[in-house]
């Protein structure tokens, strides 16, 4: 967001990101070679270009592709080049046609579960306000952010892009619940009411486990556990689940996926090369005095990769959890984001993962304080 919203070049397939601008980079194949490029102002200009190969790979630019049927909109919150003000920023949508592409490369749509290497960018150049007019600032170099890091100044390193994955299927039918693990269990309640605006229902204990839950709806059948120590417990034979006893923070750890028929799953899962772990049962009480019962996989190997639970003729915990909050979205990083990916994939999930230092689960949620992101 650019607090001075200005631009100068205005004409079709000017140098643009020589002012400020966004970025769109697109390797359908996926292997760096053949790629798409976009570039957009905040004057609704356009710049598409094409490269067989990245530059440092002796590839030259094709800026005579031309995407057919192209729609760009733009949206300025404040006035464009005006010094006077204070802007709050600007927005663009974009939509491609599939067949933008054919000109140059073989791209087909995609089918579910394909992936497509992407990476976005922005880049402002800082300015000054000289005469009423903004000015660039001498001797200064253009700020770029970017949607997958490429750990150097330098969009066209295509193997740091990250993973677009299309999909018909919604992923967040397949969402049983998110877990929100903490090392304290009333300081992870407040956490989440702090985030969410939404207090969670106490959920009830699991006996010889350890642990204690309370539960937040995030839709009719989906929903937030968090869970934590149960002080009422003497400390459990094994280690308790998600790591609690390492925990020095709070996190979302892992997540479940709906399943039935476990034992197949396990064996499907075993021939896929994927941890899914041993099937396990699980039992609690609600403070209502139901007795819940489950059968549930784990432990996997990698968080990002959910354990699968089937809660046979127990209702299922959303129905007596806290409302008010929506799942929206889930995602993931990961350091071998590939790798991961290719675990969802083998088990018929549809999740996004791109690369990131380290692990991490990534849920976007509406609620009462809006939309908010849960790590």
């Amino acid at each position: 967001m650019s607090r001075l919203v200005s631009q100068i070049w205005g004409q079709l397939h000017s140098v643009i990101f020589r002012d400020n601008d966004c970025e769109i980079f697109l390797n359908p194949s996926g292997d760096g070679l053949n790629y798409f490029e976009f570039e957009i102002n905040a004057l609704n200009t356009g710049w598409d270009l094409f490269l067989a190969k990245p530059y440092k790979k002796q590839g030259k630019a094709d800026n005579s592709w031309e995407m057919p049927g192209l729609l760009t909109a733009v949206h300025i919150d404040g006035t464009l080049n005006d010094a006077r003000d204070t802007d709050r920023g600007w927005s663009v949508e974009i939509a491609i046609p599939w067949t933008a592409f054919a000109s140059r490369a073989p791209v087909r749509r995609p089918k579910a579960g394909e992936s497509w290497r992407v990476n976005f960018s922005r880049v402002e150049w800082r300015v000054d306000i000289r005469d009423g007019k903004y000015v660039k600032v001498p001797d200064t170099k253009e700020d770029n952010w970017v949607w997958s890091p490429q750990g150097l100044i330098d969009m066209h390193v295509p193997e740091h892009w990250g993973f677009v994955k299309f999909e018909n299927a919604d992923v967040l039918d397949r969402v049983d619940h998110l877990v929100y693990a903490t090392p304290d269990l009333a300081r992870g309640i407040a956490e989440i009411e702090a985030l969410l605006g939404v207090r969670a229902t106490p959920g009830g204990a699991h006996p010889g486990v350890g642990t204690r839950n309370a539960l937040v709806a995030l839709g009719p059948s989906s929903y937030l556990e968090i869970i934590g120590p149960d002080p009422d417990q003497p400390k459990p034979a094994e280690p308790r689940p998600f790591r609690i006893d390492e925990l020095k923070a709070s996190k979302l750890y892992t997540w479940a996926a709906k399943a039935t028929s476990l034992d197949a799953l396990v064996r499907a899962a075993r021939a896929e090369r994927v941890s899914v772990g041993d099937v396990r049962q699980g039992r609690r009480q609600r403070p209502d005095g139901v007795a819940l019962s489950w059968q549930r996989t784990g432990p996997g190997t990698e968080p990002l990769v959910p354990f699968f639970i089937d809660w046979g003729t127990s209702p299922h915990p959303s129905a007596t959890a806290a409302r008010g909050a929506t799942l929206v979205s889930l995602r993931g990083a990961h350091p071998h984001a590939s790798e991961v990916m290719w675990q969802l994939d083998a088990m018929g999930l549809s999740v996004s993962v791109m690369p990131g230092n380290t692990g991490a689960l990534i849920a976007v949620i509406d609620c009462p304080k809006g939309r908010v992101e849960l790590r």
